[in-house]
């Protein structure tokens, strides 16, 4: 019933070496092994840099099917010369993704470099998914990031080709995706001609695509485009390790001075620009970020979820964005600091361009007398575009409440830090959504709106001008007004 001993020894002799090297197969990550058509390198922690030099020499020395090698260029294995690949000027439109969910097959990784081998090592498979283990997600292929091989932009609101298969993907979002240029199956695309030089032997570094409808204008820049950049751990790694490069729309003074701040930190003041071709280099604290200027022809482009996919993005760029000013938007943030106040402050924006407010500034003269303890100030948008994200969030801050006509100056609620402050919209019917409103609700400031009672200058339009009944929105303030003049009379 018992072994002996001399057949134990045998038996452990015997499959001792089987177990083992099963232990080694079973915890030998994959990254340790990776086989090229000249050597294979094994027990070696490759990096991101050499899996992609890895997976650019599979797939450009190698010429795809869709793309013509010009003779005598492709690049020799012992020489090492440039490898030149011309794209076709001309593509066919095979396919058209509008949703993550017609992707197929669906491939995931939860990292770059594991999507790469996961999910590229052959030419299958076209697009993958980075997604990140925490927190899970019902539908990933919607809040993951996506991957397309051999990308092409078509339109700077995120459309991108695969110019291989001819597939275009739509699926960047935005508000008014409705005006995008619509690509249908059997189009022609004539590429420019930048896009069809050639690759250079080493080949582009891949491309985080920051873009999507309509999203430039400041608060579809705040609360639309920048949580895309904040939404994945992933992806800011992959900012900070320099793997990858940035392309984003916006050259304007604010868009440089929001995306300084949650790139470089506290202490930048303005981003630092150092030309290098047609890149751009941002600092990320002590790192650098590559950021691209354009896009031509990239072997592999990163889109982030599409803003409508992204819960509470409000809540997400107004903590980083607080965080990044610091003291200021932190000293002042409960009631009881508002009643020390001498006199609060209530911001009264004054749009300039669009959508201005007939007879705000009338009725604010009438309120500066009613209620002489309170502090009306009136702000132009266009002095905000000039202050530092330190001076705009010490001002908005310090408010109690903020007065604005619909459009992007009420994103600067985001810096109201006193609970119950209020947020007073004037909009007519069928101006806009009730963006603002929801904003407010979860910034936790109290909202009001002037729908009832305002009407249109002029023409009507999205950006027309408006006017409001100046009695009836003294009426509907008045409360607020007393309950704050009350409590500075009795501090």
């Amino acid at each position: 019933m018992f072994m002996s001993s001399y057949n134990f020894r045998r038996a452990v002799a015997l499959f001792l070496p089987g177990i083992l090297i099963c232990q080694f197969i079973k915890f030998t990550p994959l990254t340790t092994v990776i086989s090229s058509s000249k050597n294979t390198v094994l027990n070696k922690k490759f990096s991101l840099e050499v899996v992609l030099e890895n997976y650019c020499y599979q797939n450009y020395v190698q010429t795809p099917p869709s793309v013509s090698a010009v003779p005598g260029n492709i690049r020799s294995e012992d020489a090492g010369t440039p490898t030149t690949i011309i794209m076709d000027k001309s593509i066919t439109i095979r396919k058209v993704i509008n949703d993550r969910l017609q992707i197929q097959p669906r491939c995931y990784g939860y990292s770059l470099k594991d999507v790469i081998l996961r999910c590229f090592s052959n030419d299958t498979i076209r697009a993958a998914f980075i997604q990140s283990p925490q927190p899970p997600s019902d539908l990933p292929q919607r809040t993951a990031l996506l991957v397309v091989r051999d990308g092409v932009l078509l339109h700077n609101w995120g459309v991108i080709l695969d110019a291989v298969t001819g597939t275009v993907y739509d699926v960047s979002g935005g508000c008014c995706t409705a005006i995008n240029p619509h690509y249908k199956p059997g189009q022609q695309v004539q590429l420019k001609e930048e896009v069809t030089k050639s690759l250079s032997a080493t080949c582009p570094r891949p491309v985080l695509l920051l873009s999507h409808s309509h999203d430039t204008t400041f608060y579809h820049y705040v609360m639309d485009l920048l949580p895309r950049l904040l939404v994945s751990n992933v992806t800011r790694g992959m900012l900070q390790s320099k793997d990858i490069d940035l392309f984003m729309n916006g050259k304007s003074q604010f868009h440089d001075k929001l995306l300084s701040a949650l790139l470089c930190g506290r202490n930048s003041t303005k981003l630092t620009f150092l030309k290098e071709e047609d890149k751009t280099i941002l600092c990320y604290g002590s790192q650098r970020v590559s950021m691209r200027e354009k896009i031509d022809q990239f072997p592999l482009v990163i889109l982030p979820p599409a803003p409508e996919q992204i819960l509470e993005k409000y809540s997400l760029i107004g903590k980083a964005l607080r965080e990044t000013v610091g003291p200021p938007c932190t000293l002042k943030n409960t009631i009881t600091t508002m009643l020390e106040e001498k006199q609060q402050t209530i911001i009264v924006l004054l749009r300039e361009k669009t959508r201005k407010v007939a007879n705000l500034e009338k009725w604010v003269t009438t309120a500066r007398q009613a209620y002489p303890l309170l502090n009306f100030q009136i702000v132009h948008e266009s002095d905000i575009s000039s202050m530092s994200l330190h001076d705009t969030g010490s001002l908005f801050c310090s408010a109690v409440g903020l007065i604005g006509g619909h459009g992007a100056g009420l994103t600067n609620m985001m810096w109201m830090t006193h609970k119950n402050s209020t947020v007073v919209e004037i909009i007519r019917p069928e101006q806009g959504g009730d963006m603002y409103g929801y904003m407010a609700k979860t910034f936790q400031l109290r909202y009001i709106n002037t729908q009832q009672f305002t009407r249109s200058v002029g023409i009507y339009a999205h950006y027309g001008d408006v006017a409001f009944d100046d009695a009836k929105l003294t009426a509907q303030l008045k409360p607020w007004l007393e309950e704050l003049t009350g409590t500075e009379l009795s501090s």
